[in-house]
């Protein structure tokens, strides 16, 4: 005899298989009794709650970081999983070496960095200071920059002394 739910062998007068434990009925009794099939358990379904809906903000304000201020996120609730609006800051909350700086200030940054000889003391001299990390940002781009030419120019002038060595 075999059983109906696994197909595992089992013993002509076995009440329950071996194998899987499901209820072995009679053949007599199996015409009689119509064995009523176990209902799977209801699965838990994990609905997330809604999550908030962004506030509009007034224009020019800025939010400081939480872990360059020193402070954890005190507004997240860990129970109902919903955030705090953090508190709107102005643009001299920031410190100052993270405040950003505006398109003027790049602008004449700029200008500065072509000067010759000066610019390229003052691409030194703010790639290395630490008062404001866009304008050493900026300054260690153009001087990147520079770099990357003069490696380029150099590699095309010893090119073309190859080319014109060969040709001549």
């Amino acid at each position: 005899m075999f059983c109906p739910k696994c197909g595992a062998q089992i013993e002509d007068n076995a009440r329950f298989c071996g194998h899987c434990g499901a209820k072995i009925v009679p053949v007599a009794e199996e015409q009689t009794a119509v064995p009523a099939e176990p209902q799977p358990e209801p699965i838990p379904v994990y609905t997330p709650a809604p999550e908030p809906q962004p506030q509009p903000q007034p224009a020019q304000t800025y939010y400081a970081n939480a872990q360059q201020q020193g402070y954890a996120n005190q507004g997240y609730n860990y129970n109902s999983q919903s955030y705090a609006s953090p508190e709107p800051l102005t643009l001299q909350d920031i410190p100052s070496e993270y405040r950003p700086i505006g398109p003027w200030k790049f602008f004449w940054l700029q200008i500065l960095y072509t000067i010759p000889i000066v610019g390229f003391i003052f691409i030194i001299i703010n790639s290395i200071r630490r008062d404001n990390y866009c304008k050493r940002n900026h300054a260690r781009s153009y001087l990147f920059m520079i770099i990357i030419s003069a490696a380029v120019s150099l590699f095309v002038s010893i090119l073309m002394g190859i080319i014109f060595a060969i040709s001549g």
